[in-house]
């Protein structure tokens, strides 16, 4: 924080319900200006509701599936997907995923505005990806998640791969994204790993080393959002903790932003107590999306206050993306980050 005990910069996390790639862009910019410094394109159209659209990939599957329909109080109300008898990875072939043929087109825009000087040379364009897991544990009954778990793994990273060949790398910035996973830690969902306090990090770490330096690369930690709800309201920010130190601890490279999300309701210290043992490393920005719509800047500063009890130096963004909400509360929210946190 600055000297002034104010949060420092801001992180959009990546769906903004705008008209058009260009009008995100500019709209992000001209808000938040020098408190930003990556861009994404809003995630638009189909990709508004994160991993939803992954499920017309996993349709063209054919008959190789049944659906099971979810539970009355399953988080997401949607049926998940079953192998049939016999059904083996051999079987399968996604196809493109769509996350590169986006990125791409995306980019054009991007680099034709900063050529334009719309958009300010420092600033890159930022791609959002699920960690590979999330779609197949979303997707998926858990029965299923050994056969589709490795599938989607080698599309997702091949898609990555596309990314990281079409696009600079020192104007490309990776955000890896994760719900499920945290359910999982929460005991909220079921998982076939054996030991997922070991293997989540790890699994999450190695998507950092995945991406070239200088290309940037963050997280972005999610307790969900369907109906604007969590799939489990976390107690603290103990467990989110816990993961990001086994996630720094095992990379190779750095790691150059975490976002952890704040619930409307909490503004006391035991909540951000745990980021006391919060061990980032030097280069490595830190956010809390504490920003809410319903409680406007006073309940955000609420928030920013009973944070810097435990975290020293920290930057501001809203708890999830913004495709859930209406088009026009986006302007007062963006300018909550502008009144809470100075530039960078």
């Amino acid at each position: 924080m600055t000297t002034d005990n104010r949060p420092k910069g801001a992180q959009i996390i990546g769906s903004v319900p705008l008209g058009s790639v260009e009008e995100v862009m500019t709209t992000l910019v001209d808000s938040l200006g020098q408190h930003i410094e990556r861009l994404p394109d809003g995630e638009l159209g189909n990709r508004a509701i994160w991993i939803a659209w992954q499920r017309a990939v996993f349709n063209k599957l054919g008959g190789k599936f049944e659906d099971v329909e979810p539970a009355p109080d399953a988080y997401v109300q949607r049926p998940r997907l079953r192998a049939k008898y016999g059904v083996t990875a051999a079987d399968i072939d996604l196809g493109p995923l769509g996350y590169a043929k986006a990125a791409i087109e995306s980019y054009a825009v991007f680099k034709r505005l900063k050529g334009e000087g719309k958009i300010p040379a420092h600033v890159r364009f930022q791609v959002g990806l699920p960690a590979p897991l999330e779609p197949a544990i979303g997707h998926f009954e858990t029965d299923t998640h050994a056969l589709m778990g490795p599938i989607n793994e080698k599309a997702l990273m091949g898609e990555l791969d596309q990314i990281l060949d079409a696009i600079p790398l020192s104007e490309l910035a990776i955000q890896w994204e994760f719900v499920y996973q945290l359910a999982i830690l929460e005991d909220a969902y079921d998982t076939i790993m054996k030991d997922p306090w070991s293997e989540i990090p790890a699994r999450l770490a190695a998507l950092t080393d995945a991406v070239p330096e200088p290309a940037q690369v963050g997280y972005h930690f999610c307790y969900g959002d369907s109906g604007h709800r969590h799939f489990k309201q976390p107690a603290d920010m103990g467990i989110m903790v816990r993961v990001a130190n086994g996630i720094v601890s095992g990379v190779h490279r750095q790691v150059t932003w975490m976002h952890m999300p704040v619930p409307l309701d909490r503004n006391d210290d035991a909540y951000f107590a745990p980021l006391k043992e919060l061990q980032l490393p030097d280069g490595t920005d830190f956010f809390l999306g504490l920003i809410h719509n319903t409680d406007g800047l006073e309940g955000a500063q609420a928030r920013v206050a009973a944070a810097a009890k435990s975290c020293s130096s920290f930057g501001v963004a809203t708890e999830c993306g913004l495709s859930r909400r209406p088009a026009e509360t986006v302007p007062v929210l963006l300018k909550i980050h502008t009144q809470l946190a100075d530039p960078r």
